[in-house]
């Protein structure tokens, strides 16, 4: 059976940043998402960036963009800080951006892990060449066929035939330990179609296909009406598809109401990094481009000073999960994890 790749407990394998957060360290961030430019060649009406409602777009420029001096100066900074991992997403397409090749190499040669979001369209040529070389590379895609795809997202019918296209000939060439995964995200107008969605990712070659939901203030009731049909998609894909090369991944369930934070302060914050295309630091996926998600500018600093500047970790410390943090938290179980990790009696962590 294939490892899981989604874990919560990956954390439980750094405990060197557990003993600095357990000691009140700041220590340098594990991982880092970069979304080095808001520009998109496609226009998916569910985008989280469009929509007003849910508080991702304050911030949000579609012109804006790291400039390649900047990006280059984050991931230097993140090679000497000891930076394990960065996955370029967006924003927008990160492979519009123009010197994405020359940044993953940069990031590679510093001997950082690199991984990509992507939506596929521009995953060929150099681009497939040198992510081929990442551990893993995730597209999100959301159809069956021309027709739905181009309505979803306002492309030119014959994109949806490209991208599969794209995907099978990656999914030849990457290295075989690079996780090739899609996320298909059900709405309204693709519900019916999960089964076939996830069949023609596995015959593309992908080794997952994650099943979730459209995100929207009201999920269950946006999903409500066809809740049960999907569930019943996945469970025979689960069923029918799955194999030692292929794995179907069940993300698609009902949100219970905000769940209430117990820790103090996320410390997650300090685990994981966003870093946007305003060359603004947020706290988390969760709030980027966001104003109260932001943590500080790069623009006239360089990251390993940011993130080691005292108003840095004040902030760190400020924010109080269940008080500004009233939505979905993607790092709830991490950080309820790590709470409980701190306040382990180290006296009698050898009595297992």
């Amino acid at each position: 059976m294939k490892q899981n790749v989604y874990s919560d407990l990956k954390i439980a394998f750094h405990p060197e940043k557990i003993s600095a957060l357990t000691a009140g360290k700041v220590t340098a961030p594990i991982y880092a998402r970069i979304k080095p430019i808001n520009a998109c060649n496609q226009d998916c009406f569910y985008c989280c960036y469009h929509d007003e409602t849910y508080g991702l777009s304050e911030n949000f420029k579609r012109s804006d963009y790291i400039p390649f001096p900047k990006l280059a100066e984050i991931i230097n900074d993140m090679g000497e800080m000891g930076v394990k991992a960065i996955t370029f997403s967006g924003g927008g397409e990160p492979l519009l951006y123009p010197q994405i090749i020359e940044a993953a190499k940069l990031a590679l040669d510093r001997g950082i892990k690199i991984s990509l979001i992507t939506n596929g369209q521009l995953l060929k040529n150099d681009a497939a060449r040198i992510f081929s070389n990442a551990s893993w590379v995730r597209l999100s895609l959301d159809s069956n066929n021309d027709i739905l795809f181009a309505k979803i997202r306002n492309v030119s019918v014959g994109a949806f035939s490209n991208t599969i296209e794209n995907i099978a000939q990656f999914a030849r060439k990457k290295r075989p330990d690079c996780e090739l995964g899609v996320n298909i995200v059900v709405n309204h107008l693709n519900y019916e179609h999960v089964y076939e969605m996830i069949e023609i990712m596995k015959k593309a070659g992908s080794d997952h296909a994650k099943v979730m939901g459209r995100l929207t203030r009201d999920f269950n009731l946006y999903h409500q009406p066809f809740f049960s049909t999907v569930r019943e998609q996945i469970k025979r894909a689960q069923k029918e598809l799955m194999n030692e090369r292929f794995t179907v991944i069940d993300k698609y369930h009902e949100i219970k109401e905000i769940s209430k934070k117990k820790f103090p302060v996320c410390y997650y914050m300090q685990c994981t990094t966003i870093i946007a295309a305003d060359q603004n630091v947020y706290t988390c996926h969760d709030k980027a481009y966001s104003k109260k998600g932001v943590l500080g500018s790069l623009k006239n600093t360089s990251f390993k000073e940011f993130w080691f500047l005292p108003e840095t970790r004040e902030k760190f410390t400020a924010i109080r999960p269940s008080r500004d943090c009233n939505h979905h938290c993607v790092a709830l179980n991490k950080n309820e994890l790590l709470m409980q990790m701190k306040e382990l009696n180290q006296d009698h962590i050898d009595f297992v």
